[in-house]
């Protein structure tokens, strides 16, 4: 079983930035699933999909779209 990690407001912690879902050790780059673009895409695709965006520690690097699973308890 995966462990997600939650990425939150560190003044309020209600706020909810992403869960990061993996870290590549070689790339230090960790994949975040997006919500709400899995939501956009899975209506534009007509078909579910899950929405992985990438980041380093300098920002933002790719957005992969993958055809959804079934779900498990990380969000996967």
């Amino acid at each position: 079983m995966k462990k997600v990690k939650d990425l939150r407001c560190p003044e309020h912690s209600f706020r909810l930035f992403g869960k990061v879902v993996k870290v590549d050790k070689e790339t230090n780059c960790f994949e975040v699933r997006c919500r709400e673009c899995s939501k956009e895409y899975t209506k534009k695709m007509g078909r579910k999909v899950d929405v992985f965006h990438y980041f380093n520690l300098l920002g933002f690097v790719e957005t992969k779209i993958i055809p959804s699973k079934e779900v498990d308890n990380n969000g996967r």
